[in-house]
């Protein structure tokens, strides 16, 4: 299997975080879920008590975040499993047709499975997720088997292969595709790849098919799954005239661990709406790959959402994608704004700058949009005149690359006399919203206040141990967290899946930080 000492060598957090990220499900038979959403839930086959499920995955979790041994794991559970019931073979009833059949419960080598198969799949999970962060640098996967006696033939044959890290292929082959599968990726840049005389694998196809063999059955009902099925991939074998090298992932493996489950649904969402601007990506229009259109004529039934501004030509693809028409019922701002929010998202990723919008809350039109560097966005004279505007009603949507929340220039944007409020999409899509509600001249010294006392916590022994990426997130979040307990600001956050649960793995740190900023932020 995929070597588990490397688990412990990769950011705790990142492994961690995995498994915390999922609920509890109680299931049946194994392949009753599918693999997806086993990155969602937590579950062990056949396993109907709940207290049971939360003893499991505690020791689990404990596991990782200690790095315990498969020894300790079996030492922790053993004795309690056999407490409540969960030992050895069991006699199960069919409750529909009352036909008893013989089961199989808790035993060393099914905690020997659960726990290798977790600490695999919390492993791949993290080591995806730190790939991701690097694929600008480092966009090629190299599949790596360990080529000894105990290596799957078909395993073998991908050896040395290479992938894009953003490929179907590789979503469907990324090790660990197996139980028990030992193999490995190495991430590389381009020029990595030109210096070790590589070249990506060619001729690629994802394969689908039945797995051979007879259907697996389950034990109490003698149900079969209904769909049964086993993806791979298959590639040219240049050692081979005409040849050809396959590898079929393991029922339920075809798919990287947290890359289709909750860690990634919001950015995949908005991500993938940002490709309805057109053939051309968000990043190609805010270049001004388009040239802008003056006096477009307004949507069938409602304002136009788009008004020509010259704050920055606006092509005519990115018009189309955010001047659609919005749907019979649906609110016209929010539907727009979740468009503005996918545009926003796609460009902070691709091109790590601020972009900002100006959207009228009452039409829900976006009538300016404007790019920014990569610590700020700053309005054009034209942009100035609509936000000072008395009566306006504009909400001023952003972006930004740091994935932090608001910041100070932030809230002192909603002193405009036309902006009723202010949104931040973070770089790992979290969304962050508010308004000033003190005076411009108390709020600055009232964030110097809370900024200073939230520091003071970052750096006490809580604090230890953040990365500085961890630290920036927390430490915004808590400040704008506790100027809203104490009145200054109105604050509100939709945080992405990973930022929610850095904020839960700290939670005693995120609460200390809060109250000291609420506190200093009272103080006159």
């Amino acid at each position: 299997m995929a070597d588990l000492a490397a688990l412990f060598r990769l950011r705790p957090d990142r492994a961690a975080d995995y498994l915390l990220a999922k609920g509890l499900k109680l299931s049946g038979p194994y392949w009753e879920l599918d693999g997806p959403a086993h990155s969602q839930v937590f579950t062990v086959a056949n396993l109907a008590k709940l207290d049971v499920l939360a003893d499991i995955k505690g020791a689990l979790q404990t596991a990782i975040d200690s790095g315990q041994t498969e020894k300790w794991f079996k030492d922790q559970l053993v004795e309690t499993l056999k407490a409540k019931g969960w030992w050895g073979p069991a006699v199960r009833v069919d409750p529909d047709t009352m036909e008893a059949r013989l089961v199989k419960q808790g035993s060393l080598r099914r905690l020997q499975t659960i726990y290798r198969t977790n600490l695999q799949s919390a492993y791949m999970a993290g080591r995806h997720r730190q790939a991701l962060e690097q694929a600008d640098r480092a966009p090629w996967a190299q599949y790596l088997a360990v080529m000894d006696s105990r290596t799957r033939p078909a395993h073998a044959a991908l050896n040395g292969k290479v992938f894009r890290l953003d490929s179907a292929a590789w979503g469907v082959i990324a090790p660990g595709n197996g139980y028990n599968c030992r193999c490995r990726a190495r991430y590389l840049s381009d020029r990595e790849l030109a210096d070790r005389g590589l070249a990506p694998a060619a001729d690629v196809h994802i394969l689908e098919r039945e797995p051979p063999g007879r259907r697996p059955v389950d034990p109490l009902t003698g149900e079969t799954p209904a769909r049964w099925v086993q993806r791979g991939v298959s590639v040219a074998d240049p050692t081979r005239e005409g040849g050809r090298a396959v590898l079929y992932a393991d029922p339920g493996w075809d798919h990287i661990p947290g890359s289709d489950g909750a860690e990634r649904a919001l950015a995949e969402r908005v991500l993938a709406r940002a490709g309805a601007i057109g053939p051309r990506t968000a990043a190609e229009v805010a270049r001004g790959a388009a040239a802008g259109v003056p006096g477009w004529p307004p949507s069938a039934g409602r304002p136009s959402a788009i008004a020509a501004v010259p704050a920055r030509p606006i092509g005519p693809d990115l018009k189309a994608y955010i001047d659609a028409p919005v749907p019979a019922g649906a609110d016209p701002a929010e539907t727009v704004a979740e468009r503005i929010r996918a545009d926003l998202l796609a460009d902070v990723v691709a091109n790590k700058r601020e972009r900002g919008y100006l959207q009228n809350e009452v039409t829900g039109g976006a009538v300016a949009v404007i790019d920014g560097t990569a610590t700020r966005v700053k309005f054009s004279p034209q942009m100035d005149a609509l936000a000072g505007t008395p009566g306006l009603r504009l909400r001023f949507l952003h972006s930004h690359p740091g994935g932090a929340s608001l910041s100070l220039g932030d809230f002192e944007t909603t002193d405009l006399a036309g902006i009723t409020s202010i949104e931040a999409v973070g770089s790992e899509g979290s969304i962050y919203t508010g308004r000033a509600r003190s005076a411009v001249s108390i709020l600055r010294r009232q964030h110097r206040a809370a900024v200073r006392a939230v520091d003071a916590e970052l750096a006490g022994p809580l604090g230890r141990g953040l990365s500085a990426a961890d630290r920036y997130l927390v430490k915004w979040h808590a400040v704008n967290s506790g100027l809203q307990r104490a009145g200054q600001v109105e604050y509100a956050a939709i945080l992405s899946v990973p930022t929610r649960y850095l904020m839960q793995r700290h939670a005693t740190l995120f609460d200390a930080a809060v109250d000291a900023a609420a506190k200093a932020s009272k103080q006159p």
